[in-house]
């Protein structure tokens, strides 16, 4: 059996400041890590307090470089909000900087709010 953590970096304190919030999920990582779990997850959302991490291969390549064995993943890199050249150059570039531990995670997003620009939830469902 492996464990992992997720990291939804969510704004429950009005007055805690964002680089705290991303100081910590970093420091939790790094700690499990050192603990020998097997991934930490990193969420995308945005323009919500829910979740301030608006991308996750930003937590993947900062972590990596304060890990040595965990695997790091997205949960999940919205792929109508980029433009894809740009995200298949961001994706190689985590992968090397965490040595080949990126797993990633794609999807099209559930939430209006989270993937703003794109087609409809319903419409992008029932292609």
């Amino acid at each position: 059996m492996e464990f992992g953590i997720f990291n939804l970096m969510g704004a429950r304190e009005a007055d805690k400041p964002t680089a705290q919030v991303f100081g910590e999920v970093a420091d939790q990582t790094r700690l499990a890590d050192e603990l020998g779990y097997a991934i930490a997850w990193f969420a995308e959302h945005h323009f919500s307090n829910y979740c301030l991490c608006a991308s996750p291969l930003m937590m993947v390549a900062h972590c990596a470089s304060i890990t040595r064995r965990i695997r790091l993943g997205t949960a999940v890199v919205v792929l109508p909000l980029y433009n894809p050249a740009r995200l298949a150059a961001e994706i190689a570039t985590a992968d090397a900087l965490s040595n080949g531990r990126l797993m990633l995670g794609i999807g099209a997003g559930y939430n209006p709010t989270s993937s703003s620009g794109s087609a409809p939830t319903s419409r992008r469902i029932s292609r």
